[in-house]
């Protein structure tokens, strides 16, 4: 086979047309292929429901309860390119809403009562938490996220502990090393096999 491309490859049709032209479509297929882009993450990332007691009546006794929802939105771009034209949809207007940085965006009501809250850009590695709180209302979940190149992708997030460095380093070693024997062990495994 090796020698079937070589042969190929020693052939003057092939040095003079095939070579440039398989060149000149593969760098630029590949440099399209890998070329920066912008991806957004979002996630329902935490909510609360507090009850507080009614405000006094006339007669002296508390009002019904009040009861106040909480929920965080984050929406973050891990891509390496900016995201343009970021939209958040909800099937309803909120009450209240707090952007986290605060950032440039927009709001509008669609037809169908459908609210989306448009954000112009994100930079690559930049976090957006959009902080939500309704009182007797349960806070909608968000139906949708996008960008103008793409729909957005919901993970399940959770808040998660952050280690030492010293222990950070430690793990990272231990894997190198795992890595390293690994990568032994299948090498001298196959070297045992081809002898």
């Amino acid at each position: 086979m090796l020698q079937l491309i070589l042969d190929f490859l020693s052939n003057p049709l092939a040095k003079d047309w095939f070579a440039p032209f398989a060149v000149s479509v593969l760098v630029p297929a590949v440099l399209y292929v890998f070329r920066p882009k912008s991806r957004i993450i979002w996630s329902h990332l935490h909510g609360s429901v507090f009850l507080l007691p009614g405000a006094k009546q006339s007669d002296g006794q508390n009002g019904p309860p009040i009861s106040v929802h909480t929920r965080t939105v984050l929406i973050q771009n891990i891509g390496k390119a900016t995201a343009d034209s970021i939209e958040v949809y909800w099937p309803f207007k909120l009450e209240n809403f707090e952007l986290w940085p605060r950032v440039k965006y927009s709001e509008e009501t669609l037809g169908n009562g459908t609210f989306v809250l448009m954000i112009e850009r994100m930079v690559p590695k930049e976090l957006v938490m959009i902080e939500l709180l309704n009182v007797n209302n349960q806070i909608p979940d968000v139906t949708r996220v996008r960008s103008a190149n793409h729909e957005g992708i919901q993970l399940a997030m959770i808040w998660q502990r952050v280690f030492p460095k010293w222990f950070n380093l430690l793990v990272g070693a231990l894997m190198m090393l795992g890595l390293f024997t690994a990568t032994r062990w299948t090498l001298s495994f196959l070297a045992l096999i081809m002898s």
